[in-house]
């Protein structure tokens, strides 16, 4: 049945029911029991019909308050989409396209919002109203007369006992009288009761009608009205955009579903295939066929347990190890990147038994002074990393073609007679690939590589490629040709042997010309005993000084400009805290350079970030590898330098002159300080030097933190002791003040006595 003939026949029953029964009021007064019986039976009907009225005003209650969340709804869905758009999604794949659907389609959604809006202010005006007027006013009346009525018809049963009860032997006019008018008052109180009581009854029946249709109606009318609106809202241009928006949406989907069924095969396939990889190291009875070891890599990554030293016994920790440009880096699984472990640059690497573990190899450094000891998970893993190494120990790695090079290395390894070229050859004539491929021990003075001779210049190992991880862990990687050292020169080996430069020069020269220039030296321990014997003085550097230390330029003014002290006493001068010194923390660090900031330091760690990186991307441009390893010396008086080798004191740095101390927030061995001092041409000067610690950076900074805050309450207790002896003085000159007052005042007495005596001798003279 449609909404226009429902409404026909609601009408049709409006017009056809008229109430053929009702209480007539001249039957109130007998009070009969047929009276009584149909009031009970109205009294029946409008209980009915209160608690049906109620009922449908709670439904309408309903229908406006989840109108009126639909509204606050989708208001809320249209804002929800417009703040697509400041959302910081990490991938960013095809979010112009959601983004632009999203803010059309919030346009459309605020028209429905308002439309929503619209029908929920018509439910409770012509629904929820009427529904709630009907019940509270009519329904209401009803119940109050009732329970007036109950009471009345109560009152006047009593007043008629009470007339009942009187005698008719001692009959008293006055109480007589008396429940005469009681009667008389009860009576009619109920009879007035009983008419408007039966009145409102009668009425109630006929407002039945208006009080249940008007709300429903209002509420049809209310939805035709929301009807019509939408209507007009759907326009063909909005379905047309719906159609090809779900048509797209729809080949989405397809797409999707496909790439699903593909993920499901791919996961099926990759599964099957990897089975070698879950078992790592099959026992025999399982037959599986041994993996080959592939001689050509000279890059290798994986989980490896490394062994150090416990309290009691020897610990195994797994972690994450990959090697990089001829280092071997590890890294934990919350860090963001790699630290240096070795260098591995003219390695040994052997298996070894340890700790009744399988598959245990050995890698000692060049200089035999530093060496790991990890496991593998298997035997051919173990076979994998000792061949990789080897391949990296051998320089492969700095070749063109590493797999190459590798594969002629093994066939000149393998070859009864390996092929080496006279002393008088030129190294440009020889094949480049065989010129690598020649074992070390095989080559001549004019064949060594460029690799040999960096190893040659730089002594103890591990220093070039220590200086190369730190210059790589903060900018992008730089490839450069092989270098003979500072101060050394080039010697191609073939055209092939030539590494060409990667195209980051330019962004490393843009970082170094960035500001102020970058220094990598210090003073010699020979130049620092001349500064002492010449109380202070410092000389210049000489050209071969300044060339052995890596610095860019022969010559320069030396920018520690310090002074040294010299009312030291000779231990402090070497190093060691003098007699008075309460604080002292030693640790091992590596000049890295130093450059001048800023005058006024208003964030003193990015300053020392930026320092770092600009003085690592200088190395790195000017290749320059060499540092010196120092002994840092903190104490509560002074930061100092000292040569470990000569106990010289290279340069000091006064506490309350420092600046600023923090580590580089990737890599925490390195950190600086920024330090104030004078400067003959400009006056203060700031100056940030930068080093490398074996220990955390951070331990360093504190320590400087630690005697800053040690000189800062010093300087506050010396502040209150001055100002308690600037006191006592003036307290004591107040003291001699009044004494020489009093003073004055005594002897101004005296001659004033004096005065007056020689004045009576006069007069008795005269």
């Amino acid at each position: 049945m449609s909404l226009f003939m429902f409404l026909q026949v609601l009408i049709i029953l409006l017009s056809s029911c008229m109430a053929s029964i009702k209480l007539e009021l001249a039957d109130c007064l007998a009070d009969s029991p047929q009276t009584r019986a149909l009031i009970g039976v109205f009294q029946e009907d409008a209980e009915a019909l209160t608690n049906y009225a109620r009922g449908l005003e709670y439904a309408f209650q309903r229908i406006a308050y989840a109108q009126n969340e639909l509204t606050a709804a989708t208001q809320a869905l249209a804002q929800h989409l417009r703040e697509f758009d400041s959302q910081k999604f990490t991938l960013t794949t095809d979010n112009d396209y959601i983004s632009s659907t999203m803010q059309q389609l919030a346009s459309e959604i605020d028209q429905v919002s308002t439309f929503n809006a619209v029908l929920q202010t018509q439910l409770v005006e012509n629904a929820t109203y009427h529904s709630g007027r009907f019940v509270e006013k009519y329904l209401m009346q009803y119940q109050k007369l009732k329970a007036q009525f109950e009471s009345q018809d109560k009152i006047h049963q009593e007043a008629m006992k009470r007339a009942a009860k009187l005698s008719k032997k001692r009959i008293s006019e006055s109480s007589w009288q008396e429940s005469t008018d009681h009667l008389h008052i009860a009576r009619k109180a109920f009879h007035e009761t009983s008419m408007n009581y039966c009145a409102t009854m009668n009425l109630l029946q006929a407002r039945k009608k208006t009080g249940l249709l008007t709300p429903l109606v209002g509420y049809v009318q209310s939805q035709v009205g929301f009807f019509k609106m939408g209507a007009e809202f759907c326009q063909p241009e909005l379905e047309e955009y719906l159609s090809k928006l779900t048509e797209n949406l729809q080949e989405v989907e397809k797409d999707t579903v496909t790439a699903e069924q593909e993920n499901v095969l791919l996961i099926d396939r990759i599964d099957g295939e990897s089975t070698r990889a879950y078992i790592p190291d099959p026992p025999p009875a399982m037959d599986f066929p041994e993996l080959p070891v592939s001689n050509k890599l000279t890059q290798i990554s994986g989980y490896l347990f490394a062994r150090s030293h416990g309290v009691f016994m020897n610990q195994w920790n797994q972690r994450y190890y990959f090697t990089q440009g001829g280092n071997l880096m590890q890294q934990g699984s919350n860090e963001v990147a790699g630290g240096l472990v070795m260098d591995l640059d003219g390695c040994t690497i052997v298996p070894i038994e340890a700790d009744d573990r399988r598959y245990v190899f050995q890698i000692t450094s060049q200089d035999g002074k530093q060496n790991v000891i990890l496991q593998a998970e298997s035997k051919h893993n173990c076979a994998q990393w000792v061949a990789t190494i080897s391949n990296i120990s051998k320089g492969l790695y700095l070749a063109n073609d590493p797999s190459k090079a590798a594969e002629l290395m093994q066939a000149a390894s393998q070859s009864p007679e390996p092929v080496s070229q006279p002393a008088a050859t030129p190294a440009a004539n020889v094949e480049p690939e065989v010129a690598q491929a020649q074992p070390k021990n095989e080559r001549t003075s004019s064949q060594s590589s460029d690799f040999e001779a960096k190893h040659e210049a730089f002594k103890p190992a591990g220093m070039f490629e220590r200086l190369k991880n730190a210059a790589t862990s903060l900018m992008q990687p730089l490839s450069k040709n092989e270098q003979t050292g500072t101060g050394g020169s080039r010697q191609p080996s073939g055209d092939g042997d030539q590494i060409s430069r990667d195209t980051t020069d330019s962004d490393l020269e843009a970082v170094v010309n960035s500001g102020f220039p970058v220094l990598f030296d210090l003073p010699s321990p020979a130049s620092q005993t001349t500064q002492q014997q010449d109380d202070g003085q410092k000389p210049a550097e000489s050209q071969d000084n300044a060339t052995q230390e890596g610095s860019m330029s022969p010559t320069r003014e030396n920018p520690f400009g310090g002074e040294e002290g010299d009312e030291e006493a000779p231990a402090t001068k070497s190093g060691n805290p003098g007699p008075d010194s309460s604080f002292r923390a030693m640790y091992v660090v590596r000049f890295i350079g130093c450059k001048q900031v800023e005058s006024e330091i208003h964030n003193g760690y990015a300053i020392i970030s930026d320092s770092i990186r600009s003085i690592m991307a200088a190395r790195a441009l000017h290749n320059i590898f060499s540092m010196n390893e120092l002994h840092l010396v903190v104490t509560d008086g002074a930061i100092r330098l000292v040569d470990p080798a000569t106990q010289l004191c290279r340069e000091t740095f006064p506490i309350k002159e420092i600046l600023q101390a923090a580590h580089h927030r990737e890599n925490t061995r390195l950190f600086g300080f920024i330090s104030r001092s004078m400067s003959v041409n400009t006056g203060v000067v700031n100056m940030c030097y930068a080093f490398e610690s074996n220990s955390d950076g951070a331990d360093v900074c504190c320590a400087i933190a630690t005697a800053q805050v040690m000189v800062r309450s010093l300087i506050e207790h010396d502040e209150i002791e001055r100002q308690k002896e600037l006191e006592s003085d003036l307290e004591e000159q107040s003291k001699l003040l009044a004494q020489a007052n009093l003073a004055d005042e005594n002897e101004s007495a005296n001659d004033d006595t004096a005065k007056l005596e020689a004045e009576d001798l006069t007069m008795q003279d005269s």
